[in-house]
């Protein structure tokens, strides 16, 4: 949660071709076009419901394997005492002999504790394996730093984000139950003073007791997650939820009865969900992100004090700010001025950018001129998006034929030494090759005319 694509390199003929950024529906028809009829070979990056990434190569085989590259920004989810960093979870063709290089790389002397073994050399904590397994780093959490990066008479501060409690006393608590609930944890909701608490089971609402619960919890202890009818929950209720990272989504659920009325029945119903789980699923990912629901993540312990004290916890929000919640940061756009200096990577402004499309993403559905406008803001900060895909296609000549046009005066593909300082040194030798060549055609067309 949290994290951005970036960039997309595709390799052609031994020859790195590197992303194009464009609106979802040019690039899904360029790929069409060029896979189904010139059977050639593009590469796309789209956006998925629940924050996933889909990477598609035409064409890959045991005769003819493939090269691609793929670029993420992601935020270090902030802790009570440190913050992480979550390795990427990949699905695709078996992998599992691959070679897998994991480095990391920190500024200062701040010490890393990681799942797996790393050997420091070269300035880096560098791992050599196979295959993709999951790991975790950790550093200690420190006082937000107020970075920023200035970009087109703006700039984008790091702030702390900023939460208030609000008085909230639900009517009713709804157990969302899967196989990862303990009895613990379920009794602890159980033994609540004064509430009632019920789960949904085939549909139908009932009442978990002191009596019952342990019955209640065997008949979801195969279940991986579950759809509640949101629409029909009683009004002013609090949901629980346990998250974990499998569900369906809203794209696997177009065209339902029940996602129909989820959009048509569910934001006028007032409720509220904890998590109790560092994992949010694809469903609940996107119900929090279109707004349906007030959306909070806590602990058991965080969440049992909440009801007792009847409150709940809302971020605070403003038109010209984002909300990173795992990393516990605001990003807050603001006019250019002679004090704040631009000392922050542009990763800043990337995830600035993807938020603000996610959060005006239903708007977006129903508003061409919205959708323009954040269309241009994607494309500005080259990231994927709802609205907005990365292709590679094999030849300039491709792009003109469909339409996409090569992106200019934006950001462009990220990197990881994306410091917001200024060029690169091979970016340096571009534009003093660029300079040169346009200083040659001036002076040619001086003696010509003269």
């Amino acid at each position: 949660e949290g994290s951005v694509a970036t960039s997309l390199s595709l390799w052609v003929n031994g020859i790195e071709r590197k992303g194009v950024l464009t609106t979802k529906e040019k690039a899904q028809a360029a790929y069409k076009q060029i896979v189904g009829v010139e059977s050639r070979d593009p590469s796309l990056m789209q956006w998925k419901e629940g924050n996933k990434i889909v990477v598609r190569v035409f064409p890959v085989n045991y005769e003819k394997p493939r090269t691609f590259k793929c670029g993420f920004t992601t935020p270090l989810q902030a802790g009570n005492n440190d913050m992480k960093y979550q390795s990427l979870s990949i699905k695709g063709p078996n992998i599992s002999n691959a070679s897998t290089l994991s480095r990391i790389q920190i500024t200062g002397d701040t010490k890393v504790r990681t799942s797996k073994d790393f050997e420091f050399k070269n300035n880096f904590y560098v791992n050599e394996s196979k295959g993709l397994d999951d790991w975790e780093a950790a550093i200690p959490l420190n006082k937000i730093n107020s970075s920023s990066f200035t970009w087109k008479n703006k700039t984008y501060k790091v702030k702390e984000i900023q939460k208030v409690n609000v008085p909230f006393k639900a009517l009713e608590i709804i157990l969302d139950l899967n196989s990862s609930w303990t009895l613990n944890e379920i009794e602890s909701f159980v033994n609540l003073p004064q509430k009632s608490i019920y789960v949904y089971s085939d549909k139908e609402k009932k009442e978990i007791t002191k009596e019952n619960f342990k019955e209640i919890q065997w008949e979801f202890k195969n279940l991986h997650y579950s759809l509640l009818p949101l629409y029909k929950i009683t009004k002013n209720s609090l949901i629980i939820t346990k998250s974990g990272s499998f569900s369906a989504n809203f794209e696997e659920l177009n065209e339902s009865q029940y996602l129909n009325k989820i959009k048509t029945g569910t934001k006028q119903q007032n409720l509220k969900v904890i998590n109790i789980s560092g994992e949010i699923n694809p469903f609940w990912q996107t119900v929090k992100e279109q707004k349906y629901l007030d959306y909070y993540q806590a602990s058991l312990q965080k969440s049992l004090q909440m009801i007792n004290q009847n409150q709940f916890v809302l971020y605070k929000t403003d038109e010209n700010s984002v909300n990173i919640e795992p990393a516990h940061i605001s990003i807050q756009e603001t006019a250019k001025d002679s004090v704040s200096k631009s000392n922050g990577p542009n990763h800043i402004y990337r995830m600035y950018a993807f938020g603000k499309v996610l959060d005006e993403q239903v708007k977006i559905q129903n508003d061409t001129l919205a959708a323009n406008k954040y269309v241009t803001l994607a494309k500005d900060a080259n990231v994927v998006t709802p609205i907005s895909s990365l292709i590679v296609l094999e030849t300039d000549a491709d792009y003109e034929n469909n339409g996409i046009e090569k992106n200019v005066d934006t950001l462009g593909k990220a990197s990881i030494k994306n410091d917001g300082a200024g060029p690169e040194p091979h970016e340096w030798v571009m534009i003093i090759i660029g300079l040169t060549t346009l200083l040659f055609y001036y002076q040619r067309n001086k003696k010509q005319k003269a």
